[in-house]
C-alpha cells in the first residue's frame, strides 16, 4: 500500500493492511515517518525530534511522580501509633494499630476501623489556630 503526501514529493509504502489516507492532521508523528528525507540527508533524522522530546517528558511526567511516590512510600513506612492521618477517601484518624498491610484508625470513640497502607493520604495537619 502507498500513501501519498502533498508535500512530500514522494510516495512510501507504509506496512501493513491499512486502506485509508492519512493526512497531516489527523497523524502527524505518522507523517515524520512516512515523508521521504530530502538527498543528503539521513533517513533517521525525522526521529532526532521525537528522541529529543524523550528527556523533556522524563523529567516532566515521570520523575515528579516516581519521586512523589517514594516520599509517600516513606510516609506510609514511619508511621506509628498516635500519628493522625488522612485517609485518600478524606477519613480523619488516629494510628491504633499496624500491621503488615493494613493499618488500624480510630475515627471516633469506640469506632475502629482498618485501611490498607496505601489508602492513607498524608498526615493530618493541625488546624490553623487564628
Amino acid at each position: 500500500m502507498q500513501f501519498a503526501l502533498p508535500s512530500a514529493g514522494s510516495v512510501r509504502t507504509l506496512p501493513g493492511t491499512w486502506d485509508m489516507e492519512i493526512s497531516r492532521l489527523s497523524a502527524p508523528l505518522l507523517n515524520i515517518w512516512l515523508i521521504a528525507p530530502t538527498q543528503g540527508q539521513s533517513p533517521w533524522a525525522g526521529l532526532v525530534p521525537i528522541l529529543l522530546l524523550l528527556p523533556i517528558f522524563y523529567f516532566l511526567l515521570i520523575a515528579p511522580v516516581r519521586r512523589r511516590q517514594r516520599e509517600h512510600d516513606a510516609m506510609i513506612a514511619a508511621l506509628k501509633h498516635g500519628d493522625k492521618v488522612v485517609t485518600s477517601g478524606g477519613i480523619y484518624g488516629t494510628v491504633v494499630g499496624i500491621q503488615e498491610d493494613r493499618i488500624r484508625l480510630k475515627i471516633a470513640e469506640q469506632v475502629k476501623i482498618e485501611v490498607t497502607k496505601p489508602s492513607v493520604s498524608s498526615l493530618a495537619k493541625p488546624p490553623n489556630q487564628d
